[in-house]
């Protein structure tokens, strides 16, 4: 019981009250027929085999990582909140948006400089000093319903009066809540100068630059298979040739997923013949 209540005053109060909307949201939902078939669907979709061997393997290297930022001492059980944090938004979303990564060019320069915009910074400071419980309970669900009028607001130009009310609002509130977490860091500057903060304050960069390799690595293997597919469909039905052409794609492209994406593109763009399979051979010579 000890152990709960110490990782639950882990947690600050901008954390609680999320986690207590979340609960709220999770009985509703499971409450509705058509919200709870929905959401077993998505369950059961988790479990096809590629989708949960992808998140197994993300969990396993996450995992591995905590391990081992926990051995050189740049994260311990105090950084709990952000780990969770990270691993059930930050990643989880970048690997359900996997495709992104292989049909943009620049994804992976984009998502570090993302990583070090500073936003990052102001949101850090802006979680460190929270209001009170009572406070955050009653501002979360105001500002996802005005964010939410802001949102649909962007559909039709008649309602652009709406959308700049409704972002004004925002900004006043994100600009308060910095401006609070700053005055209490100036009226106790010695509580934000800890080691524990600072390990907080770089955890989800770090972890977002080791991450990186992973999705590069899952984006490379889905590139490969979806380019095999496309080959496939050319190739027909000879198992020998298919593998045989395989090994030559790989050779060629190797570990490059822009010399993937870039074949696979010249494969659409071609139109092979399927009863043509040196077309495919000579597109594989001609390649750079």
């Amino acid at each position: 019981m000890l152990k709960i209540q110490f990782l639950w005053n882990l947690f600050n109060n901008r954390d609680k009250a999320f986690i207590a909307w979340l609960l709220i949201f999770i009985v509703w939902a499971f409450c509705q027929k058509n919200i709870r078939l929905s959401i077993f669907r998505v369950i059961k979709s988790f479990f096809q085999k590629n989708i949960l061997a992808t998140f197994l393997a993300m969990f396993f290297f996450f995992f591995l990582i905590l391990f081992l930022l926990y051995k050189i001492r740049l994260w311990n059980i105090h950084q709990i909140r952000e780990a969770i944090f990270w691993l059930f938004g930050f990643a989880s979303l970048r690997l359900l948006n996997i495709n992104k990564a292989i049909q943009e060019e620049h994804y992976f320069k984009r998502v570090i400089q993302d990583s070090l915009k500073l936003t990052v910074i102001l949101e850090f400071i802006a979680n460190l000093y929270t209001l009170s419980f009572a406070m955050e309970i009653i501002l979360m669900p105001v500002l996802c319903c005005i964010l939410l009028i802001s949102t649909m607001a962007k559909k039709e130009e008649k309602y652009a009066p709406i959308k700049i009310i409704s972002n004004y609002i925002l900004s006043s509130v994100t600009v308060f809540l910095i401006f609070f977490a700053l005055f209490k860091i100036i009226s106790d500057s010695s509580s934000l100068l800890t080691v524990d903060n600072l390990r907080s304050f770089i955890f989800s960069p770090l972890m977002t630059f080791i991450y990186i390799a992973f999705l590069y690595v899952v984006a490379l293997l889905m590139a490969y298979e979806n380019l095999f597919a496309k080959i496939a469909l050319f190739l027909g039905k000879d198992g020998s040739t298919i593998s045989g052409m395989k090994w030559r794609i790989f050779n060629l492209c190797y570990l490059s997923l822009k010399k993937v994406r870039r074949f696979g593109k010249a494969v659409i763009v071609n139109q092979f013949n399927p009863d043509d399979k040196k077309n495919i051979l000579v597109l594989m010579q001609e390649f750079k």
